[in-house]
């Protein structure tokens, strides 16, 4: 239903209470899987300073794809956290792809 707001332009739709509890409930579960997958890319850093730090070599591609795609999606996490992205993050839509 339409409303107009104090500017006089037509507002298509009021943020519905349900839809922003939902919101706060995906934002709180977000923030703590945003915590556990900092904590996990951490891990991974250090593996890879200790690998080259110990053979004087890169890590393996493998650990470089898989480092690129937990920052990926911890960037999703961040646009949703931030409402600059309304689709929630895994597992509510795929995992970010592995780039080519």
């Amino acid at each position: 239903m339409p409303i107009d707001s104090p500017t006089g332009d037509p507002v298509a739709e009021t943020i519905d209470r349900f839809d922003t509890a939902v919101r706060a409930l995906m934002t709180v579960l977000f923030f703590v899987i945003a915590r556990v997958v900092e904590i996990v890319l951490a891990v991974v850093i250090v593996f890879g300073v200790l690998y080259t730090l110990i053979t004087q070599e890169e890590p393996a591609p493998g650990v470089k794809r898989f480092s690129e795609r937990v920052l990926a999606y911890l960037v999703q996490i961040v646009r949703y956290l931030s409402y600059n992205g309304e689709e929630a993050p895994f597992p509510f839509r795929d995992f970010p792809p592995e780039e080519a």
